[in-house]
């Protein structure tokens, strides 16, 4: 091998196994993830997460991820984020975290979950589509129920909301 390596140079290399474990994605669904991602939108969403994808295809979360970062593959990100103008937001957001134990709330978060998901980047044109969509979403909705956890406090959220105000501001940029 050696002999083989000098003579040969970096073409010596070329049949030489490598070290790690094996791959074990293919190249047909390596290429399916991306066409998938690029090209399809599952049924209950506007687009895929690597969860879902990876459901969807029989691959791990992790598969689905590193093909995604090979490839600058981001589907759920969106262009901008934008920080609410309304006055009554920080009331909103005390009496929409689990401080407030009214069940009003897990109506607000499927709400939202719907919004998410299926609204906010999908395109309703004709408003028929959006008739349609909206139960289709509904009926996915129990497939894979999951409880609603709450993972950050009132307090929490607010004090993201002021370091991410505090950080724009001081950028310099005006």
């Amino acid at each position: 091998m050696a002999v083989a390596v000098c003579r040969d140079r970096l073409d010596g290399l070329l049949d030489e196994p490598r070290p790690g474990r094996p791959r074990t994605v293919t190249d047909a669904q390596l290429e399916e993830v991306i066409v998938r991602t690029l090209e399809t939108t599952p049924r209950d969403a506007t687009d895929w997460s690597t969860r879902s994808l990876a459901a969807e295809l029989g691959l791990s979360q992790s598969a689905v991820s590193r093909i995604w970062r090979a490839f600058g593959l981001q589907p759920h990100r969106q262009q901008t984020w934008k920080l609410s103008r309304d006055r009554q937001f920080v009331d909103f957001v005390l009496h929409f975290t689990p401080t407030s134990s009214s069940w009003l709330n897990l109506v607000e978060r499927w709400f939202a979950e719907l919004t998410t998901k299926k609204l906010r980047r999908g395109s309703h044109r004709p408003v028929r589509d959006l008739n349609a969509d909206i139960p289709a979403w509904i009926e996915t909705w129990n497939d894979n129920p999951r409880p609603l956890v709450w993972t950050k406090t009132a307090h929490d959220i607010l004090e993201s909301i002021a370091h991410y105000c505090r950080r724009t501001n001081d950028s310099g940029h005006y």
